[in-house]
């Protein structure tokens, strides 16, 4: 009969054989638990679900058995939040990507279109033109004589629309995390501020 088993100490979870404790990891899935008297001590390594089973890396190591440890609730907890926080961000940058339409023209927000629109008002300023001979839209429609103007409002409005995302994501991030909000699929990713003008 082994005598090998889970104490909980005020650092967490341990490991007991014979009077002696090593610290267990707070584990977001069931686990075996490897352990082994060695030279040094008692020594356990912990075994998730498809990986590979630990074996003491030093010599001398006598394996005293195995005992299952079950998840910690607390990190399954944390990992749950975890997950639904990295939901977000693709959510964000789908909203991001509508863009604004200004006069009219749809200017997507995408990172690859910010670019591009940053780059043609750097064009705009080195060359002192007002209008771009020809423009080609989110949409792919094109426009001849396309004023500089509208470009630099839509790269505007991006940005402050883009900023008010984020916030916004970091709000639902923060009621994810105080366990206030629990689903997010079906987010609202209005933000108040006008995507046309």
């Amino acid at each position: 009969m082994s005598s090998l088993q889970i104490v909980t100490t005020l650092e967490g979870r341990a490991l007991e054989y014979h009077g002696e404790q090593v610290a267990l990891p707070a584990m977001a899935v069931d686990a075996t638990i490897h352990a082994y008297q060695t030279p040094s001590g008692l020594w356990a390594g912990a075994q998730a679900p498809g990986e590979p089973r630990p074996v003491y890396p030093g010599s001398g190591g006598v394996k005293l058995g195995t005992i299952e440890l079950e998840a910690d609730a607390g990190t399954v907890e944390l990992k749950r939040k975890a997950d639904l926080v990295a939901k977000l961000e693709p959510q964000r940058k789908a909203a991001e990507a509508e863009g604004v339409i200004i006069n009219g023209i749809r200017y997507a927000g995408d990172p690859s279109n910010r670019q591009a629109l940053g780059e043609a008002l750097e064009y705009a300023s080195v060359s002192d033109v007002t209008v771009f001979s020809g423009w080609k839209d989110s949409d792919g429609k094109f426009h001849l004589n396309h004023p500089v103007a509208d470009v630099r409002n839509a790269y505007e409005a991006i940005g402050t629309r883009r900023s008010a995302l984020i916030a916004l994501e970091g709000t639902y991030a923060s009621e994810i995390m105080s366990g206030t909000l629990v689903h997010v699929d079906g987010l609202s990713w209005e933000i108040g501020i006008e995507t046309s003008a």
